[in-house]
């Protein structure tokens, strides 16, 4: 009997080893059971999660909809304050989503029951979010990245968003009606590029392996060809955000050019937000929301009446003519334009390369005074023409002044005068007077192609 005995209280001080020291053999308590639920739910593991509520299959359903709702990339989360009454609790939650367009974070409640000595989440749509509903789903909506305008200095915009529609072509797609459908849609898009044909389409667009785009029209130039273009085989349209000029015959290239430039860095960033959806697809709340940021818009120097002012100025020569307008105070670009004849030669006003002329007589006086060649009172000679080493220098038809102060032949732009001074000075002294008024400087323009002066 001793021995029974002995042997039954070793038994009960097992029973109460186990009850004391081994916390996987005790009932699950709320702070537990919400924090493996969270785990789960954070590691993707929506079955895991689900078994850990009342109702695995409905919490399933809904754990597996939040992520693919929010095409999250990550789920972090962290279990707060418990409270408990009697076999029911609550256990706050904050969860941080990591989406495409940025980190979401909010708190909630989860609602806990005591069901048989093990803790459970007491299955709602609250789990994975406060204001979700029973029948709602987490979508993101994005707002599209508002693009700056481009104006000038003066105020009117001359570059503004807008709308382009790509005309494609796609041989494949057309089948055995390739070679009509190219030659129908060359001759409906002539008036826009003369030198498209059936044949450039086609080996363009064969070349491309796959949808060639052929062409990129204003809504204007495309909405009266839509109808007739949609049903050419192998054709199709692709529309996307552009600048688009105000006025197409206001500096043309200038703002072409400038519309390369910074087509890049118009675009601001996108807004996004969080959204309950109903079952029949209407959103019901928004649950964050975060407003599309624009960039500032550019402002050219450009002034618009300088800039017309000079165009018509170089419309009428027929030869290549340019200008470039400056604001001497300070260096901006007021007006830059030239005529066709020059357009056939590139952009000949920021890039063109000529002979100074008479205007080079400045620095050639500036090098004459800083090396005490002369004063603006010295008695300089001013001949109809003189030679220079092995040139010879003529004035325009030939005028004589005979000896003049330098103030007199600078006035009168006498060519055998400052030629003859040049001649005497220093091999490297008209070089050092061009460099110090700025004409040897490398520069950039923003927007525009240059060529320093050499």
């Amino acid at each position: 009997m001793q021995r029974i005995g002995r042997w039954g209280g070793f038994l009960v001080v097992a029973a109460m080893f186990a009850a004391t020291g081994c916390g996987s053999l005790l009932p699950t308590g709320p702070r537990q059971a919400a924090e493996k639920f969270a785990s789960a739910f954070a590691h993707r593991d929506v079955v895991a999660a689900a078994r850990l509520t009342d109702q695995p299959e409905a919490a399933q359903a809904a754990l597996t909809k939040a992520w693919t709702g929010l095409a999250a990339t990550g789920l972090e989360t962290d279990i707060g304050q418990v409270r408990t009454s009697g076999d029911t609790g609550t256990v706050d939650y904050a969860y941080r989503w990591r989406l495409a367009p940025g980190d979401w974070s909010y708190h909630g409640t989860l609602q806990m029951d005591d069901s048989a000595g093990d803790w459970k989440v007491r299955w709602s749509s609250t789990a994975v979010h406060p204001d979700l509903g029973a029948d709602q789903e987490l979508r993101v909506d994005a707002t599209p990245a508002p693009m700056a305008r481009v104006n000038t200095r003066s105020g009117p915009d001359v570059l503004v968003p807008g709308l382009v529609h790509a005309v494609l072509f796609d041989p494949d797609a057309a089948g055995p009606y390739a070679a009509s459908s190219a030659a129908q849609l060359a001759a409906e898009l002539s008036r826009f590029d003369r030198g498209l044909t059936a044949q450039s389409i086609v080996e363009s667009a064969t070349a491309a392996g796959g949808a060639y785009q052929v062409i990129t029209l204003r809504g204007s130039d495309f909405q009266p060809l839509a109808a007739s273009l949609s049903v050419l085989p192998g054709v199709r349209f692709q529309d996307r955000a552009d600048l688009l000029p105000t006025d197409p015959g206001f500096a043309p290239d200038v703002i072409g050019r400038v519309r390369q430039d910074v087509v890049g860095s118009i675009r601001g960033t996108a807004g996004w937000s969080v959204v309950t959806v109903n079952p029949n697809g209407r959103t019901a709340d928004v649950l964050t929301e975060h407003a599309p940021q624009p960039v500032p818009s550019f402002t050219l120097t450009l002034d618009r009446a300088v800039q017309n002012a000079a165009q018509r100025a170089v419309d009428h020569p027929a030869e290549p003519a340019v200008m470039v307008v400056l604001r001497p105070s300070t260096g901006e670009l007021l007006a830059v334009a030239q005529n066709r004849a020059a357009d056939a030669q590139g952009p000949l006003a920021t890039t063109g390369r000529f002979p100074p002329g008479s205007t080079f007589k400045i620095v050639t006086a500036a090098a004459a005074l800083a090396a005490g060649m002369a004063g603006p009172r010295t008695m300089v000679p001013c001949p109809g023409r003189v030679d220079v080493f092995t040139r010879t220098v003529p004035n325009y038809r030939g005028f004589a002044l005979g000896t003049v102060p330098l103030t007199s032949a600078f006035a009168h732009s006498c060519n055998t005068t400052f030629a003859k001074l040049a001649g005497d000075m220093r091999p490297d002294a008209l070089r050092r007077a061009t460099a110090q008024l700025g004409l040897l400087a490398r520069y950039g323009i923003e927007g525009l192609p240059t060529r320093p002066a050499s």
